[in-house]
């Protein structure tokens, strides 16, 4: 796209058929042995890249992130513009909780039964579909991270997307 002006003061922009504007969006989903990026060109509908990393073991966050940056430092691909972004965590940090008992303010406490909550733990939520709530842990580190990569994302745990899928699917069965 090239911007030419007027003659008025004014700038016009030409579009000529050689040029197109490519909409991407990237998905990564974040485990504590590994990750994966994949990329899809919106604007031809196919995945543009791919790729998933196993660590072999599991790493706490904080070494988990290193990996990410070094990832980072060696892929060209994830330093493109992204239309969207979204990350998905995949921990057994989680719990669902009917809607009809969930209070926000206390979040960690429907945790507690399931997994020992750090005084420095951030507790996120995922409301779901059929009165559910998704409460669990993001790694926030990992999601400061890609703020500063990308600004502003959507980030849910895995089994949020999982479970919203299996009851759309028997919703329509």
């Amino acid at each position: 796209m090239k911007s030419r002006p007027t003659g008025t003061g004014q700038r016009f922009m030409v579009i000529t058929k050689n040029e197109s504007q490519e909409i991407f969006k990237m998905s990564i989903q974040v485990r504590l042995n590994g990750f994966s990026f994949c990329i899809l060109n919106c604007t031809s509908n196919e995945i543009n890249w791919y790729k998933r990393i196993d660590l072999g073991k599991e790493y706490n966050p904080v070494d988990l992130l290193k990996e990410i940056e070094k990832l980072y430092a060696e892929e060209n691909n994830l330093q493109r513009e992204f239309e969207e972004v979204i990350i998905l965590f995949s921990n057994n940090l989680y719990t669902l909780v009917p809607e009809s008992y969930f209070i926000e303010e206390e979040a960690s406490t429907y945790l507690k039964f399931n997994t020992k909550i750090l005084k420095t733990d951030v507790v996120a939520h995922d409301m779901l579909a059929h009165d559910l709530v998704n409460v669990y842990i993001p790694y926030t580190n990992i999601n400061n991270y890609f703020f500063d990569k990308y600004g502003e994302f959507e980030f849910k745990h895995n089994v949020s997307v999982l479970v919203e899928a299996i009851l759309a699917k028997n919703h329509e069965g």
